[in-house]
């Protein structure tokens, strides 16, 4: 059993696809997203897609707004003007079907590596996020040369199409205030902002060099004086600051700030519900969960 499970976080962890899949049937377009006269014919699912999506590649050479459509054999094509520059996304302009094939080879080479025969590991099931699109919960952030909190990828666009929009918020938010106050992330290594939580509540966690003394709980204080809304902490605070999750319906994990947080959200919740399903049809009463977060699968588990 243990193998089963551990096989199902490591797949979803480092490979699991990511989008909502359209399945159209004929040349269709989105109503209200094409001014041709035949827009909304032949079997548009419209409910697959996310309201500010439209085709990538329909024939009348509409691009998507903000997001992906799929149609058979089509592309998965994210609307961003620096995709080939930024590279954060290398899969994301492949059909289904060849992101699948890709992920699976990169799952085959890194069990060959560990000494794991590729053919004992039963059929892969694929989990799909929610939403396409403002899934990534987190990002860890430098401190530019003007002193801004900005992105370690230089070519990434200020409106990440992946990033949740709060943590994009909480960015601009962090960029008015050292605008306002130049200097004051001077002795910031490096940053994290994560999503809002169940509280409502985003956060941001500094890591300073470990001399920097009473002036890392000074920073964080002006910060979290500037946004009451954001629980921040640092790597010299001495209180432990934390968000709350959800993982199921009741169960929520108080993950520490600066600590391990699953990605995206939605994916999470599906995986933690698909090993609950499969730990219940099995009648398991042991279990290991091992690198996989704050009690990630532990917490539902023994609830």
């Amino acid at each position: 059993m243990l193998s089963k499970f551990c096989w199902a976080k490591f797949c979803w962890a480092k490979f699991c696809w990511v989008g909502s899949i359209a399945r159209l049937g004929g040349e269709s377009c989105f109503p209200d997203k094409c001014s041709d006269a035949t827009k909304g014919r032949k079997g548009v699912r419209q409910s697959t897609v996310p309201e500010d999506s439209v085709l990538a590649g329909c024939k009348h050479g509409v691009v998507n707004a903000a997001g992906y459509a799929h149609i058979e054999t089509m592309l998965l094509m994210p609307f961003c003007s620096v995709s080939a520059q930024c590279g954060g996304c290398p899969l994301a302009e492949l059909s289904l079907a060849d992101q699948q094939s890709k992920k699976l080879q990169q799952i085959e080479l890194s069990m060959k590596v560990a000494g794991v025969d590729p053919k004992t590991i039963p059929t892969i099931t694929w989990i799909s996020s929610p939403s396409p699109v403002h899934y990534r919960n987190r990002m860890r952030l430098q401190v530019g040369r003007e002193g801004h909190a900005i992105f370690f990828n230089d070519q990434k666009s200020d409106a990440c199409v992946v990033v949740d929009r709060s943590v994009l918020s909480i960015i601009k938010d962090l960029h008015k205030l050292t605008s306002r106050l130049p200097g004051l992330l001077q002795w910031v290594k490096h940053l994290e902002v994560r999503s809002i939580d169940e509280d409502g509540r985003g956060s941001v966690f500094l890591v300073f060099e470990e001399a920097v003394g009473r002036k890392g709980e000074a920073i964080a204080s002006a910060i979290a004086r500037a946004y009451p809304h954001l629980v921040v902490g640092s790597n010299v605070s001495r209180v432990n600051e934390h968000q709350r999750y959800a993982l199921t319906d009741n169960v929520y994990a108080f993950v520490p700030l600066g600590s391990f947080l699953q990605i995206n959200h939605g994916v999470n919740r599906k995986l933690v519900r698909h090993v609950l399903d499969g730990a219940l049809r099995r009648s398991v009463r042991s279990f290991a969960d091992l690198y996989c977060g704050s009690g990630n699968f532990a917490l539902p588990l023994a609830a």
